[in-house]
């Protein structure tokens, strides 16, 4: 049955996620669990008010845009083009019928859809192309993320990125970037065909975090990947659920190989890829309960205080999903 409202009586409203909203709050709506964190400072654990001190007029947001279409030389010239209009860094995304399932450009498959190839990305099928695409880009000056979404792509994608760095004579020690590398996003939010099974997903990560850990110093092994879930259906608490508990098969398994110091796989996993979409204050408090959560996480279940590591590093994504509608023609993928 249908609630009818009163004349003078405020119409009920919740968030996406189906909360309960009040007209307005006070000190008496704070949980008690969460009053002396927002009792603290900007910059303090647990930093549910920001990860520093002074946030973003110190610390400013990077800013990219997902970059691919066509072949190598239609990414690299995209790719320029943003750099030179001020972006921060760039993020390449491959074509969906071949990287997603490793499939040669002429596999059938790929054959009898080719109309469709390169419309997500650029097709890219090895250290040639991906020279291409980073034809006159200075890499040891510039963020990147080669992309890789899915978790059988992003060794290939990692492993061509600094195949051509190395050619061009940089250390690794000076590249600056981020590898998805995140196997859970393949199997909620972005599922090939073929899908890998988690444990050897899970292995996978795990290598490319030890990997840099002892190659790489500059560089975010894995991004967990929450956006993706959020777009395909997740509300924000599941979001957040479903991005630590991945978290903590992270650190789980590389506490278990005993081969590096939980701290810095920690530090190296301590980057997160959210959905922000329209509903304003239930997604500014997902991201700042976020912070508490990854450094009450840290200190309970491993003990660790170390406040490089406690600082979680957000990746924000504007929801495609929430475009659809209202531009469907630039939004038919979403």
């Amino acid at each position: 049955m249908q609630r009818v409202t009163a004349m003078n009586e405020p119409p009920l409203r919740s968030t996406v996620s189906g909360l309960p909203l009040a007209g307005c709050y006070g000190h008496g709506d704070v949980p008690a669990g969460a009053a002396a964190a927002a009792a603290t400072r900007p910059g303090e654990a647990p930093y549910l008010r920001g990860a520093y001190p002074a946030m973003y007029r110190e610390r400013p947001w990077r800013i990219f845009q997902l970059s691919g279409f066509g072949n190598p030389a239609d990414e690299n010239a995209r790719i320029r083009f943003l750099l030179e209009q001020g972006e921060h860094g760039f993020i390449m995304e491959h074509d969906r019928n071949t990287a997603d399932h490793l499939y040669d450009v002429d596999h059938p498959e790929v054959c009898a859809r080719r109309e469709d190839v390169g419309l997500t990305g650029a097709v890219i099928m090895g250290v040639r192309d991906f020279d291409t695409v980073l034809d006159g880009i200075d890499l040891a000056r510039t963020y990147g993320h080669p992309g890789g979404g899915v978790v059988q792509h992003a060794p290939f994608a990692l492993a061509c990125y600094w195949t051509v760095a190395k050619r061009r004579g940089i250390p690794f020690t000076q590249l600056s970037g981020t590898g998805q590398s995140d196997y859970f996003l393949t199997y909620l939010g972005c599922i090939p065909k073929q899908q890998i099974p988690t444990r050897a997903g899970l292995r996978l990560c795990s290598d490319i975090i030890e990997f840099c850990a002892g190659h790489l110093p500059r560089w975010v092994p894995v991004s967990i990947a929450g956006y993706n879930g959020a777009d395909s259906g997740l509300n924000a608490w599941q979001e957040l659920g479903a991005t630590f508990a991945n978290a903590i098969e992270f650190l789980d398994d590389v506490r278990a190989r005993g081969r590096m110091p939980l701290e810095q796989a920690a530090r190296g996993v301590g980057g997160v890829s959210f959905r922000v979409a329209m509903d304003f204050f239930e997604e500014i408090a997902k991201l700042r309960v976020a912070r508490k959560l990854w450094s009450d996480l840290l200190r309970e279940r491993y003990g660790i205080t170390d406040e490089r590591a406690a600082r979680l590093r957000i990746h924000v994504v504007t929801a495609g999903s929430a475009m659809t509608y209202q531009r469907v023609f630039t939004n038919l993928s979403s």
